[in-house]
């Protein structure tokens, strides 16, 4: 069975982000490239000051990405649920062994951390919006 996270849904998703007046405010300094993994379907996110400019599916040897957030589609599933199930309403709570004991269903993490952290809040307002896709 495919995956609902194809090129099209992720148009969509970039274009309710882009349509919230809020998401430049909050994400003026929020310049980067994010990777978003849904299994095995992978999209770079080309953000400026917080509006995603491009996408690009799939990673190449010229792929270039500051962080990457990559989770299964059945953790995507539960997060993209409005309102999602406990445990799964952000990337902290989807990462926790806590939360979820085995690393098969767990959201990873990686690359520059640092980024991450800064623009955390940016970060939430982008993935709720999944929600609305």
């Amino acid at each position: 069975m495919a995956s609902k996270y194809d090129v099209a849904w992720v148009a969509k998703w970039q274009g309710v982000i882009n349509a919230q007046a809020i998401t430049p405010v909050i994400g003026k300094k929020f310049t980067c490239k994010m990777l978003v993994g849904f299994g095995d379907q992978e999209f770079v996110l080309d953000i400026r000051e917080g509006r995603v400019v491009n996408v690009e599916q799939g990673l190449t040897a010229e792929s270039v990405f500051d962080f990457a957030l990559r989770a299964p589609v059945s953790t995507w599933d539960q997060f993209t649920q409005d309102p999602p199930p406990p445990y799964f309403n952000d990337i902290w709570a989807m990462r926790s062994p806590l939360c979820h004991p085995t690393k098969e269903e767990r959201m990873v993490v990686e690359g520059d951390t640092i980024v991450v952290w800064q623009h955390n809040r940016s970060i939430d307002r982008i993935l709720d919006m999944t929600r609305k896709v």
